[in-house]
């Protein structure tokens, strides 16, 4: 019986000012033809952001952390699915980087380094070790019967998110690059003979054949239709191996697999900047933290840089250009 790979990938912190760009791949396996659904194969145990007869929620991340106990339900989810996977043993931030770095990305030492310089983030922060305990031993994930093989993450933060902008090079082009990056990843996978990949739209990109080339040298790539809510392409490889990619709009709320992909990139981000908040709070007491979007984040800047001379820390290394 043929397993076939369905997959989706979705970012977060593509917009700010501070802090990383995370995107994420995650990778379930089926022998059925439909693309898997955790929320319809789950019998109500799993549902969306507010449902009150779930115990597990798995939706777009935006829709999970504005809620109060948003950050509690965020962790449950990305921990839980990180347990299903086989990475569950991770207990501080770095390590829950190294569990889901994507193959042949190095670990950013430095940066990462810099804001952890007291010690390293345990994690989780809002869900209690027992909850979470629980949690993983009810199996929402594996009861589903779907199974979770692969999650890879790529955590560009803003020094290395800077080095991307090279000659011409734009935000939406090292956007781009770590794409390519998680699909070059599935497409070097041994374990990858097809796979369907669903990804949210790019900002408000609508062509995506000329990015997928770059993934797939002298391939022939079809398309189908290319719009503002959606963009199909179909890449046809050795022998019978297949990748049928899907570019669409509100992805991450709509395809299970993609919202989770979502929330595991959210939550790395929001680790992050636990960590880079702690950093400037206790050198300048009273200054109110930053989620790094526009506006906030030039507040925060001027309250920090003058620190930031005194500790010969480049603005590069911790500012976006873009």
């Amino acid at each position: 019986m043929t397993t076939m790979r369905w997959i989706g990938i979705d970012e977060a912190g593509y917009g700010p000012k501070l802090g990383p760009l995370v995107m994420t791949s995650v990778a379930v396996e089926t022998s059925g033809s439909n693309r898997p659904d955790f929320w319809a194969n789950s019998a109500g145990e799993i549902g969306k952001a507010r449902d009150p007869a779930a115990a597990l929620w798995i939706d777009d991340s935006k829709a999970i952390y504005q809620l109060k106990n948003g950050f509690e339900r965020l962790e449950e989810g990305v921990l839980a699915a990180f347990a299903a996977a086989g990475l569950g043993a991770a207990r501080t931030y770095p390590e829950l980087l190294d569990a889901a770095r994507a193959p042949g990305e190095t670990r950013d030492d430095d940066e990462i380094s810099y804001w952890c310089d007291k010690q390293a983030l345990k994690i989780p922060i809002d869900l209690s070790e027992d909850r979470i305990l629980r949690t993983v031993a009810n199996r929402y994930f594996e009861k589903t019967g779907l199974r979770i093989v692969a999650v890879r993450s790529i955590t560009l933060g803003p020094a290395r998110f800077n080095s991307g902008l090279t000659g011409d090079n734009t935000k939406a082009d090292v956007h781009a690059s770590v794409f390519c990056k998680l699909i070059a990843a599935e497409r070097d996978d041994p374990a990858a003979d097809s796979a369907t990949i669903v990804c949210d739209k790019h900002g408000g990109r609508r062509f995506y054949q000329e990015m997928l080339a770059e993934v797939f040298p002298g391939v022939w790539i079809d398309r189908g239709g290319e719009s503002a809510t959606r963009s199909d392409y179909s890449v046809r490889l050795e022998g019978s191996r297949r990748f049928d990619l899907s570019f669409r709009a509100r992805a991450d709320g709509d395809d299970s697999i993609v919202a989770l992909s979502s929330m595991i990139s959210k939550l790395l981000r929001e680790y992050w900047m636990i960590l880079f908040n702690s950093f400037w709070l206790d050198r300048i007491p009273g200054l109110k933290p930053t989620a790094g979007y526009p506006g906030d984040a030039e507040r925060f800047r001027s309250s920090t840089e003058p620190i930031a001379r005194e500790l010969g820390l480049p603005i590069d290394r911790w500012w976006r250009k873009v």
